[in-house]
This record gives structure tokens, sequence and C-alpha cells, in this order.
């Protein structure tokens, strides 16, 4: 299953932003012609997995990793 989707996924600023509670962060890229996306980093130890898949969002995709946190690093895959 693919990562939460947020409420307000047009509005959140692109790259990892903390949430205001600190239960995870919010991902968001731009990726238009891709037709998967992950967010891979600490948090998850750089699994690729059906749990780590953002959703799509029109051309951008996004998503929310509770327990993510400040400092966690991560890339996009």
């Amino acid at each position: 299953m693919p990562l939460q989707m947020p409420r307000d996924a047009g509005n959140i600023p692109m790259g990892a932003n903390v949430a205001s509670d600190r239960s995870g962060v919010t991902f968001r890229c731009r990726a238009p012609r891709a037709k998967h996306v992950w967010v891979l980093g600490d948090f998850n130890a750089w699994t690729q997995a059906d749990d780590s898949l953002l959703n799509r969002h029109g051309e951008f995709w996004v998503g929310f990793a509770a327990g993510a946190d400040a400092g966690d690093e991560y890339m996009f895959s």
C-alpha cells in the first residue's frame, strides 16, 4: 500500500517537510513522466517497497511517512 495521501496534496511544498506535530514528514516531487516514485531513507531502511510508494497527484507525487523526522536522509527513486 502506498504512503498516506496528505489531505491538502496540492499545497504541500516540494521536497521533505516535517509535520507541525512532528508525527512524520510529507514528501512531494515533480515527475510528470514517471510511472512510479518511491521515497527511500533512514526511516524505512532505504527499502523500495509498496509502503514507500508515493501517490500521483497530477504531475506531482506526494505522500506522508509517519515516523520520519527532521534530519533523516532521503531520496526519491
